[in-house]
């Protein structure tokens, strides 16, 4: 019945009878005059008139019977729930009210029973349109699900639900808001972020308030997120032209991959593991992991000598694997996992001041921090856990130092390679991968071929969920699926990988969260390389992007604002979702470290900038001349250097 009732066919029919019916009941109020009883001074208008009135009581007796079945049916196909919309309620009462009165005309054709009906038709003709229009929008929902139907798309029961559920609703504006979320889901925008959306617009506005500056917030996250500011915004910064030809040093960073030296093949991870490393390293297994100072660790890798000599990312990565057991739950070569994990490490460029090896490791480190969450480790397996570590070391493999906006505006060959579509990280992945096919480094052989191409699929889909551009509309996605039924045991694959996809990316921009000493040491090297690319894209003629400009005066309101917009903009409302799903522990270990970072920089920012001297710096002679790990004053309140043994905040 309920599929009869849904066809496209019947719901013609129901707008046919329904013209028809109003066409009468039009002719009806417009021709027929109320003869007065007892006034018989006309007779021959009188005669007429009755005839009239026969005439259409005839048609009420065609009709009406029809729509009382039609509404039978349709409570026989939705049940009471479709009583619930008052439309339908007062069309069925009017409905059986007229069948009533009709039925009953011989009988009362000289009481004011007459004038009733005149009334009740009066009401049924304001129905009538109503339904009309209910009618030609179902027809047309039922076109566009037959559409869907054909193309055999899952939306469509969706869609069927929506119409259904639209149908139902008596407010007009509830009706248009329906419409608009499946027009939405039609044309699959739904995670697609176009804009800033109201709380953001308001924190940037407030960051340039406060600060006074331009609005150097909204111009950097439009070029790193790929989100649109207002039109004005846009045109008063001015374009970057495109057409500037690259200087060729970032096509040389193949070469260096090519060339990386090869490396002995005997464990000696293992030796250093049962060394001065191991102590360290069982800090990460530790309750206070988040607070792992992975500058300190740094620190010990350069300080020993043999082949462990500044592999801390190696040594880590190759650590945890160890710990969780994949190593030995897929039967892996170890001489040729520890080889490929060296030449990744290899293939960081070591002159970069942030996107360098130890930021791998820092990541990696963060990543087996989410794995050992019980909301997280209930839902992953070993080949989970392999592919995340590894997604995790290679996340930022080959980086050059320089976003991809500036790849796409310098046209550099990644952007042409890539056609300007997450080029960094499909360069990531590319390198990574290519270097199974090296001597010595392919240790997924072990790896059945289903095993492989699932390990693949799940790095492929977290390395390229790192891109900023997609951090809104990924944000988006997940605090819908946590609103909705959110992550269940029974989730598919495509779930979990999304799922390990936020956790990457939530390990990748977490530096606010650490301890302060931390915290600020990441934000120097961050800093350091922002303006970097401000200095070659000076030398290329481009505009300086904003917050990499290190001769803008004053230069400790470009650092604050960048970093208080980027931890309130980009990080918080992110890590707020994230450790809301994995518990307790970690917001307390993550959001506790963020609110005072952040108090530190809105409330001492400026002492906090003064304190490191690289930042100050106003050309490369100067901050080539300047150690890049130079000891800061000592006297600021929340300073230590990160490499030191003294107590974390």
């Amino acid at each position: 019945m309920r599929s009869v009732m849904d066809s496209l066919q019947f719901e013609v029919l129901v707008i046919i009878l329904v013209l028809v019916y109003a066409l009468i009941i039009f002719i009806d109020l417009a021709v027929v005059t109320d003869s007065v009883q007892g006034d018989d001074s006309n007779s021959t208008a009188v005669m007429s008139d009755n005839s009239l009135r026969d005439a259409f009581r005839i048609l009420d007796l065609i009709f009406l019977p029809v729509f009382v079945a039609e509404l039978f049916f349709r409570l026989l196909g939705e049940g009471v729930a479709f009583l619930r919309t008052t439309i339908n309620a007062v069309d069925a009462v009017v409905v059986v009210l007229s069948l009533v009165v009709v039925a009953l005309q011989d009988s009362c054709r000289g009481c004011r029973v007459l004038q009733l009906l005149r009334i009740i038709r009066l009401f049924r003709f304001a129905v009538i349109i109503g339904k009309l229009q209910r009618s030609r929008d179902a027809a047309t929902m039922r076109r566009k699900r037959a559409m869907y139907r054909r193309l055999g798309a899952p939306v469509e029961k969706v869609l069927e639900f929506f119409t259904d559920f639209q149908q139902r609703l008596d407010n007009k504006k509830d009706q248009e808001n329906v419409r608009w979320m499946m027009e939405v889901i039609a044309a699959d925008d739904l995670y697609s972020v176009g804009g800033f959306d109201e709380d953001t617009l308001r924190i940037l506005q407030g960051l340039n308030a406060q600060l006074g500056t331009t609005n150097d917030m909204g111009r950097w996250l439009s070029s790193e997120t790929g989100l649109n500011q207002r039109e004005e915004d846009s045109k008063a910064d001015g374009g970057v032209a495109a057409d500037v030809a690259d200087d060729g040093s970032l096509h040389q960073r193949r070469d260096r991959i090519n060339s990386l030296s090869s490396i002995s093949q005997d464990l000696w991870v293992r030796d250093a593991l049962k060394s001065c490393f191991s102590q360290r390293l069982q800090n990460l297994l530790s309750p206070n992991a988040w607070s792992f100072d992975m500058f300190a660790f740094d620190k010990l890798c350069h300080s020993v000598a043999g082949p462990a000599h500044g592999k801390s990312a190696t040594v880590l990565c190759y650590f945890l694997l160890e710990e969780h057991g994949v190593i030995e739950n897929f039967a892996l070569d170890r001489a040729k996992l520890l080889a490929w994990l060296s030449r990744v490490e290899e293939g960081y460029i070591a002159s970069n001041p942030y996107h360098n090896a130890l930021h791998a490791a820092d990541v990696t480190a963060n990543m087996d921090y989410f794995l050992r969450q019980p909301n997280l480790q209930r839902h992953v397996n070993a080949l989970d856990i392999l592919a995340s570590l590894l997604a995790a070391m290679i996340h930022d493999l080959g980086h050059p130092g320089v976003n991809n906006t500036f790849l796409e505006v310098t046209r550099d060959a990644l952007a042409i390679t890539y056609n300007d579509v997450s080029m960094l990280e499909n360069h990531h992945l590319a390198v990574a991968f290519a270097l199974f096919s090296s001597a010595g480094c392919d240790w997924t052989a072990a790896l059945t071929e289903e095993q492989y191409r699932d390990f693949r699929e799940t790095v492929v889909v977290m390395v390229l969920g790192t891109d900023m551009r997609a951090h809104f509309d990924h944000l988006t996605r997940f605090k819908s699926k946590i609103a909705g039924e959110g992550f269940t045991q029974h989730m598919d694959r495509k779930e979990l990988r999304f799922l390990l996809l936020i956790a990457l990316h939530a390990a990748d921009v977490c530096n606010p969260t650490k301890p302060s000493p931390i915290a600020l040491e990441w934000c120097r090297r961050s800093t350091e390389e922002f303006f970097n690319q401000g200095d070659r894209e000076g030398e290329l003629g481009l505009n300086v992007s904003p917050f990499m400009d290190r001769k803008k005066n004053p230069l400790p309101s470009t650092i604050i604002n960048c970093q208080i917009g980027f931890i309130n903009v980009l990080v918080k409302p992110l890590l707020q979702e994230w450790t809301l799903f994995l518990g307790e522990t970690a917001e307390r270990d993550v959001m506790v470290p963020l609110a005072l970072n952040t108090q530190l920089w809105e409330t001492q920012g400026v002492a906090t900038v003064d304190i490191f001297p690289p930042f100050l710096a106003t050309s490369r002679e100067v901050r080539q001349s300047s150690s890049l790990l130079q000891e800061p004053r000592s006297s600021h309140p929340h300073w230590q250097h990160p490499s030191s043994d003294a107590q974390r905040l």
